[in-house]
């Protein structure tokens, strides 16, 4: 369904009471919402996440609010149900927002929104997107800009405090960059594509790879207990990107790489300058994510990016790094130092 068809379907609730007769709340939002991106007490409910949609029910307690934010290339409509609230985007003033209101903010536009300092505010918030993460998190809303002039709150958001000084930013995730592939699999025997950047390195013979359980690519990986990962260079980055931005249910991408197939069945993209062949021993589930725990049966390299002992040369691979903070695509950098050596200057001191 197109995202104004969406709209509409949506807004016809507008026009209804948001309880039942029995006094219940429709969509409630059930779950304390994360500490780490919003202040006070707000409630959340995902209503629906098939991967490239989601639909979130929001109950935000009086005086609290999210932080500021901004979706990555998607717009964002926001419902208001019941209540009153606050909303801002970066460089504008901000404005009182209640029952009825309907609100799309443009993507990459930095903004924030939350309940009034009396009521409570209800909403839903729609959003296309692509990856795991929707949104792009920055700061917290200070308590000037929440209860400042609402005409002329706009002061300018930034990324970047230059000092020296440690800030708690809470239990953020930070390990990144971290390396892009594509994640090769069959699903319904039908070649299927998936970029993925959560992966890791467990001990000297297992990788894992974190997906969102909507993924339609997690099927897949769970019928044939086996993949493939395509490290992803600068020139497969827009056809992997590409895979990441439509979902398997409804697009074929069969077509996207060529291929070859493996001794296990999967397909590996030929492009790909190193693919490893994957098999599946575990599978460490949590109430968002599918956690694949592989071994490697076989890797593939191709000879221009091996050194003359064979090794990768990941100085002449350069593998696209992605960094989920800014959803940036970045490179690999150049040597710095050989490791177990350039400490031996400060033993040696």
């Amino acid at each position: 369904m197109k995202t104004i068809g969406m709209i509409c379907v949506m807004a016809l609730l507008l026009s209804c009471n948001i309880q039942n007769n029995r006094g219940e709340q429709f969509f409630p939002a059930k779950e304390k919402a994360s500490s780490q991106y919003n202040t006070g007490d707000v409630n959340v409910s995902v209503l629906k996440d098939s991967g490239t949609t989601m639909i979130v029910s929001f109950e935000f307690k009086p005086m609290s609010r999210n932080y500021w934010h901004y979706h990555p290339d998607t717009e964002q409509t926001l419902l208001v149900l019941d209540g009153e609230g606050f909303y801002q985007e970066e460089g504008q003033p901000k404005r009182r927002i209640k029952k009825g209101d309907v609100i799309v903010t443009s993507p990459n536009v930095r903004h924030w929104n939350g309940a009034s300092n009396e009521n409570t505010l209800h909403c839903l918030t729609l959003t296309e997107h692509a990856f795991d993460n929707h949104a792009v998190q920055l700061r917290a809303v200070s308590d000037d800009e929440y209860s400042g002039n609402e005409i002329l709150a706009t002061k300018k958001v930034e990324l970047n405090v230059k000092s020296d000084t440690k800030k708690n930013i809470g239990s953020v995730v930070a390990l990144y960059p971290t390396p892009v592939v594509v994640l090769g699999t069959k699903v319904n025997d039908k070649v299927n594509w998936m970029i993925a950047s959560h992966v890791g390195i467990i001990g000297h013979d297992k990788v894992m790879v974190s997906m969102r359980k909507t993924h339609h690519t997690n099927q897949g990986v769970k019928e044939n207990k086996s993949f493939t990962l395509n490290v992803v260079d600068e020139n497969l980055l827009p056809r992997a990107d590409y895979v990441g931005t439509v979902s398997g249910a409804s697009v074929d991408k069969t077509k996207v790489f060529e291929y070859t197939t493996a001794d296990n069945g999967m397909p590996m993209v030929d492009d790909s300058p190193l693919t490893m062949v994957c098999e599946v021993v575990d599978i460490y589930e949590t109430d968002m994510f599918d956690r694949f725990i592989c071994t490697i049966s076989s890797t593939y390299a191709k000879e221009s990016v091996l050194n003359d002992n064979g090794k990768v040369d990941y100085t002449v691979l350069k593998p696209v790094l992605f960094q989920m903070p800014t959803y940036t695509y970045l490179h690999t950098g150049d040597v710095i130092g050989n490791c177990r050596t350039i400490g031996k200057e400060i033993i040696n001191k």
